[in-house]
């Protein structure tokens, strides 16, 4: 699995990234290498993945590693890609923000793969 994660496949990197987020299979739960896989299969616009990076983004338990801005940006666009579930904490966190928060996600969300 990890060689097929390494290759790029988007089925690998969403497998092992739910597996490091959870300490699954003999993996010890570990949210940076569960980013990373999520991350890489991000960018190949799968939507589930950005979901779940969004999630970890946004609720990460270590405030240095929480990102609030870019969360909400994965979030929203797993949104728009079908996953109904991201468009409620998206929301939530939105409507907390300032202006300026806002627009940065907005900065971030124009970055992001479509």
């Amino acid at each position: 699995m990890q060689e097929a994660a390494r290759r790029g496949s988007p089925q690998a990197q969403i497998y092992l990234g739910a597996r490091h987020e959870k300490g699954m299979d003999g993996l010890a739960a570990d949210l940076g290498r569960a980013e990373l896989f999520y991350r890489q299969c991000s960018y190949a616009k799968l939507a589930e993945c950005q979901y779940n990076l969004g999630r970890v983004l946004l609720g990460h338990p270590d405030p240095r590693w929480r990102d609030v801005i870019s969360g909400v940006a994965w979030l929203e666009l797993a949104g728009e890609g079908g996953v109904t579930q991201a468009r409620m904490p998206a929301a939530r966190a939105r409507d907390l923000m300032t202006a300026e928060q806002k627009a940065a996600v907005d900065k971030v969300k124009a970055t992001l793969p479509r």
